[in-house]
């Protein structure tokens, strides 16, 4: 216990008013036992992803000793996650709904593209509603230049004359983000599964379908050179058989130990893409799709979905990981094209990607919904900041190696 230390500090709810409405930021170090050793502050991505709570396992494992014993790690929870000031849209009950897809009504096929683009933005507008009822108007600035100015405030009271960085995925949104509004104290940089800050959210989910189609692909081919694999022998049965399955769930959930929680296609996805995110998951992942296929008996799936969730056995949630997620994209992204230019985008996707192709929607559409100003989007060019590695990484779900 002596090697951590925690705090709370305020920062200005809304950075170009600081004298107004504060917040809580949470803070976490964790000592490496050399006197003025400097700070290096940790992001594992999201937006959502909580590191406070985290910080045990970098300092124990996730970033090595060498660097452990370099370096005072900096946990900080961005606004509005974690044990900072959390923003909240939606009640335990709403969560399940969400996650299980029970909101979403079952596509006929023959849906118009106006009808499809009017329900995407009706749920925009109740979950927008949800985060000003819960959360009142901190929903309108968890943005990721908010968050980067709260960076730059812990730096400068943490009395480091320059920022070192460690971010994955989204924390590589942010890192570039600090860069381009703070290039002069960027310190040491290591941005991690890339995620690129020119993209129109439109160009980022299309990548992050096809990165998610490409490794639950890589998945099936682990899964078929090894044993008693419930996908079969071929590349293409094992896509066909596994595209088969989450489509039956569409019209038949399936049992599982929790008799008032059936595994729907929305629950299988989760377990399945959210396994993608780390191989040592592969294993794990193919027993209980077996256990599903094999027995018809979802239950490990849903337990990876609730794992991968945050929900806890009594019905709760953990954190807020999706309220966060939502509301920073919302925040983060503009909507970009039209109503036939989304329609178009979604079909051609569908015809790419066997397996995710149906699920890339058409994110400007809620985007185009959604209440609150969003962010100007322009190149980052950090001119003057210290070298920055940028890392790319094959078989990634989220964050596929072309964004590097």
């Amino acid at each position: 216990a002596s090697e951590y230390q925690c705090a709370f500090l305020k920062a200005p709810l809304d950075w170009s008013n600081p004298d107004g409405d504060q917040i809580t930021l949470a803070l976490a170090i964790h000592r490496s036992g050399v006197e003025n050793a400097p700070a290096l502050f940790i992001n594992p991505g999201g937006p959502g992803g909580a590191v406070v709570s985290s910080l045990p396992y970098y300092a124990a494992q996730g970033i090595g000793e060498a660097v452990v014993k370099a370096y005072d790690i900096v946990a900080l929870d961005p606004r509005g996650v974690g044990d900072s000031t959390p923003v909240f849209c939606m009640t335990d009950t709403e969560k399940d709904e969400r996650n299980a897809g029970e909101d979403e009504d079952i596509d006929t096929g023959d849906e118009s593209p106006q009808s499809a683009v009017a329900e995407v933005q009706k749920d925009s507008r109740e979950v927008a509603a949800g985060c000003r009822e819960h959360s009142g108007s901190l929903f309108e600035h968890i943005d990721t230049v908010s968050a980067a100015r709260d960076f730059d405030m812990v730096r400068a009271v943490l009395g480091q004359d320059t920022l070192n960085l460690l971010g994955y995925s989204y924390g590589t949104f942010l890192g570039a983000t600090y860069a381009g509004l703070f290039p002069q104290r960027v310190g040491r940089f290591v941005l991690d599964g890339a995620l690129d800050p020119t993209l129109s959210v439109n160009e980022v989910t299309a990548l992050q379908m096809r990165g998610l189609d490409a490794a639950i692909q890589h998945w099936i081919d682990d899964c078929q050179a090894g044993p008693r694999c419930p996908l079969g022998k071929s590349h293409a049965d094992g896509v066909s058989t596994l595209v088969s399955f989450i489509k039956a769930l569409e019209s038949q959930p399936m049992r599982t130990r929790d008799p008032q929680r059936p595994l729907t296609s929305n629950l299988a996805l989760s377990a399945i893409y959210g396994a993608m995110y780390d191989t040592s998951w592969y294993q794990t992942l193919t027993s209980a799709v077996g256990q599903a296929i094999s027995n018809a008996d979802g239950s490990a799936l849903l337990e990876i979905a609730d794992l991968l969730n945050e929900r806890n056995d009594d019905g709760t949630y953990s954190g807020n990981s999706l309220d966060a997620l939502v509301v920073v994209n919302n925040l983060d992204y503009g909507p970009v094209g039209t109503v036939d230019e989304w329609a178009e985008a979604a079909s051609a996707l569908e015809a790419e990607l066997p397996i995710m192709g149906p699920y890339g929607g058409s994110p400007s559409a809620g985007l185009a919904a959604w209440p609150t100003a969003h962010a100007e989007r322009a190149p980052i060019t950090a001119a003057g900041a210290a070298p920055i590695v940028v890392v790319g990484t094959t078989h990634d779900p989220a964050t596929p190696y072309p964004m590097a």
